[in-house]
């Protein structure tokens, strides 16, 4: 009888290694073994099922999924579990041959994924799952994340991975996935949490009572904390008198040459507290119709009857309904202004206002924007004009509707500040750069002036011309930057910061002014949460 060598070839046959199952009388001999499906601690703690060879060790490579290792005349064998080949199978044979064959094997390959379309669940924002056609493929990493965040979206113990239960759950969905401990969940939180504490740099907790000293402790011990104290050029507040008192501290208290123009601009006002004090104003005027068309909503929507007899009067009168009455939220002037639009759908005894209340609430309402608009214009129209696709056309542009003839004075005042900055900043450098060498030229070792009395008044005067930052270079960078066309990009694909990095060899001063500019938050509520008039975003 031929025996077959047991070192597999390397040729590229199909039949490498491959011997006659009918050349051999097999021995009755124990075939592939697997655990017993019984349930206990142990089992539970691996993953996956072991195979167990014929000599009672453990099979660890892959390929024995596809593989049963058997005797044949007392020689290790591996038997296709799909073509029913055989194969040298022993210890000391390796297993490359065996996974050359089973990217050959088309029994196999029918047996495996070929990629088809599958249902594959996705979850929508509401977290209802829905079914989709798609191309599924599992991913041990994914799983594995999805099973951190279970734990933390629903504060379930570390300890549930260990639990027999949960293993046999997740075993029956997907045998390939190994569950992982409760260490290796816990380091996977830990790792989330820096990720997303990163992405931030402190929320500030402030204790009781929230005073001007409470807030102004906490907020100078953060930016000492970081280090940032020299940094800081805005800070933007909501409008109330305990923030004004916090921001006039903090200006007698920081570097006012690090501040942008000795901090006349560290307090920005948050525009959607604005906006809601210039509305509440206005709203203040019609309080009293407000109040009765509230009262009408709220007779109308308290039981089921009475809203059924308010739709038989709609229908009555022909008007379809396509929104149904909403009572407002006395702190939410959005709510306010929903409600008063669908009553105004629907009943004819809200009528359009007089024209003399409305000029009364416009008057209001102008009182209290110029007020702050005075405040915070100049800086806005800065950062427009900061925009090469804008500069001081956009500026321009808007005055001319705000100001009429008067809004080339408006302009002016955005171009002078601009300059101011240049030069604000232009000092601030010059400061850096030459203090030590500017003082060592008068001073010899011994501490005496070398230099008799006229000579002290050059020296003066060399000193006072050398701090001087270059006015022409100043003029000339404002001047080259407006001059200029304006950019003309894809407006999805284009990057303001990225721009000004990359001219600031150009503009070297502009650059750093746009990098502290852009950078001012215009308010300190998310706009989601400004303008949105849906449930609360926090």
């Amino acid at each position: 009888m031929e025996e077959v060598s047991s070192t597999p070839t390397n040729g590229n046959d199909d039949d490498e290694g491959f011997v006659d199952p009918s050349s051999y009388v097999k021995e009755p001999t124990n075939v592939t073994k697997k655990q017993s499906t019984k349930v206990n601690d142990e089992e539970m703690a691996q993953d996956d099922e072991e195979i167990i060879g014929v000599n009672g060790r453990k099979l660890t490579s892959v390929v024995w999924k596809h593989f049963d290792q058997i005797k044949v005349n007392g020689e290790d064998k591996a038997k296709c579990k799909g073509c029913k080949k055989l194969f040298v199978g022993g210890g000391k044979s390796g297993t490359t041959h065996l996974r050359d064959h089973i990217k050959r094997c088309m029994k196999i390959k029918n047996t495996m994924d070929v990629k088809q379309q599958l249902l594959q669940a996705m979850s929508s924002k509401s977290g209802s799952p829905s079914l989709g056609m798609g191309k599924f493929k599992f991913n041990a990493q994914v799983s594995r994340s999805e099973l951190v965040n279970m734990i933390i979206l629903h504060e379930y113990p570390l300890a549930i991975v260990e639990h027999v239960g949960f293993r046999r759950f997740v075993s029956s969905l997907n045998p390939d996935f190994k569950v992982i401990s409760r260490n290796t969940v816990k380091a996977d939180i830990l790792r989330d949490y820096k990720e997303e504490r990163s992405k931030l740099m402190r929320f500030l907790y402030v204790p009781c009572p929230h005073n001007k000293e409470s807030i102004i402790k906490a907020l100078v011990e953060c930016l000492k904390s970081f280090n940032i104290d020299e940094k800081v050029s805005t800070i933007t507040l909501d409008n109330c008198t305990t923030n004004d008192a916090v921001v006039d501290f903090l200006r007698e208290k920081l570097n006012s040459s690090k501040l942008i123009i000795g901090g006349s601009y560290l307090h920005m006002r948050c525009c959607a507290h604005i906006l809601n004090l210039i509305v509440g104003d206005g709203l203040e005027m019609i309080s009293g119709a407000i109040e009765k068309v509230r009262s009408v909503v709220a007779f109308c929507v308290s039981t089921p009857k009475r809203y059924e007899k308010f739709e038989d009067a709609c229908n009555y009168c022909r008007i379809p309904i396509t929104k149904k009455l909403t009572l407002d939220c006395k702190t939410r002037w959005n709510s306010c202004y929903d409600m008063l639009q669908i009553a105004l759908m629907y009943k004819d005894a809200f009528t359009r206002l007089d024209s003399k209340v409305i000029e009364s609430m416009a008057s209001k309402m102008n009182v209290k924007f110029d007020k702050y608009w005075n405040v915070i214009n100049v800086m806005l129209s800065v950062a427009s004009v900061l925009d090469p696709r804008k500069k001081l056309d956009i500026v321009t542009f808007y005055y001319r509707l705000m100001y009429g003839d008067c809004f080339e004075i408006e302009c002016d005042r955005v171009k002078i500040l601009l300059v101011d900055l240049v030069h604000d900043y232009e000092m601030d450098a010059s400061y850096d750069d030459t203090p030590f060498s500017v003082t060592s030229s008068f001073v010899n070792v011994n501490g005496k002036r070398p230099m008799d009395e006229f000579d002290d008044i050059e020296g003066l005067w060399a000193r006072h011309v050398l701090q001087q930052p270059p006015k022409r270079t100043r003029k000339c960078e404002v001047e080259t930057y407006l001059l200029e066309e304006r950019l003309v990009v894809n407006e999805s694909k284009f990057s303001l910061l990225a721009w000004w990095n990359a001219e600031s060899h150009r503009f070297p001063t502009l650059a750093k002014i746009a990098r502290d500019i852009l950078a001012i938050p215009i308010s300190t509520v998310a706009s989601e949460s400004s303008f949105s008039t849906s449930g609360r975003v926090i």
